[in-house]
């Protein structure tokens, strides 16, 4: 066995199933299986149940990938401190971060960062769930992850980065009898009794921002008509624009500066706070020092 197998089984456990992970590492899926019957027949053991789909991990599969990846870390720790003794800023780094947010993260990130470090390979891995951008983050198959939330454990360093208040967000003929202006907030503020019976689009449940719009509405007394939920916060966006609904979202600036959309404060304490996050237990490279410099650098910007 080398780190190669290492790498391919690790690319099987991410993605559930072989014929995902051969594409992904853009070799057949035989030789892929082949592989892995080859690493099954080393060990001793099967590192899959085949029976179920997406593939799940034996017990004898969860030690392995438990083994493999400490003994990868290990070697990307050594590979880091030989180019950090070299005074050389190059290798490999790879980002997290959550599908919703990453539009905005990765338009901001990728130019400063290939142009400061020319000689590092930066990769984005986009992810919808948020519990899977913590498990490759504590498996060394990501090296810092920027998301929604901090991530509940003691392996992990996790910085408050940006903090962004929750908006309304009406059409532009939407034009509202109260209006009021509050210090400390941006926008001015807008009587939720004005929304009865308007048509909101929404995230669908189970998204952590849907959380917070279902708060929203019933902390203000406002029964929304739903007319579509989504998975994406630029259809919401969009639809605002269109004039088909109302929504709430977070205010990042490179969106909500471009939009046709009005954008109206909450009376509340709503917020949407990204953080970033590495390993504790990870040697703390000249790449990762440069990268969450120019992260902080990038994003901290206090709502008002």
């Amino acid at each position: 066995m080398n780190d190669r197998h290492f790498k391919y089984i690790l690319e099987i456990v991410k993605e559930g199933s072989v014929t995902a992970a051969a594409e992904n590492l853009h070799i057949s899926q035989p030789s892929l299986s082949n592989l892995l019957a080859t690493v099954e027949d080393e060990i001793g053991a099967r590192i899959f149940d085949r029976t179920v789909i997406p593939l799940s991990l034996t017990y004898e599969g969860e030690l392995y990938v438990e083994a493999v990846t400490k003994i990868l870390g290990m070697l990307r720790d050594f590979q880091t401190k030989i180019n950090d003794m070299k005074e050389s800023i190059s290798g490999r780094f790879s980002i997290g971060c959550g599908y919703q947010q990453s539009p905005y993260i990765i338009s901001t990130l990728f130019p400063v960062l290939t142009e400061k470090y020319p000689a590092v390979e930066f990769k984005f891995e986009e992810q919808q769930n948020p519990d899977h951008l913590e498990e490759f983050l504590l498996r060394g198959m990501l090296d810092a992850v920027l998301c929604i939330g901090k991530i509940n454990n003691t392996n992990v360093e996790c910085l408050p980065i940006r903090k962004e208040a929750i908006l309304l967000l009406a059409p532009g003929d939407f034009i509202p009898s109260k209006l009021r202006h509050t210090k400390g907030r941006e926008y001015p503020l807008v009587d939720f009794a004005l929304l009865k019976e308007k048509n909101f689009v929404l995230m669908k449940k189970g998204h952590r921002l849907r959380v917070l719009q279902d708060t929203i509405l019933k902390d203000n007394g406002c029964i929304p008509n739903i007319v579509l939920e989504t998975d994406s916060w630029l259809t919401c966006l969009r639809l605002v624009e269109r004039g088909v609904a109302f929504t709430l979202l977070p205010n990042i600036k490179s969106e909500t500066a471009r939009t046709q959309a009005i954008s109206y404060s909450l009376n509340g304490d709503y917020w949407w706070t990204l953080y970033l996050c590495y390993r504790k237990n990870a040697y703390y490279s000249r790449i990762m020092d440069g990268f969450v410099k120019t992260t902080l650098n990038l994003f901290s910007d206090p709502a008002p």
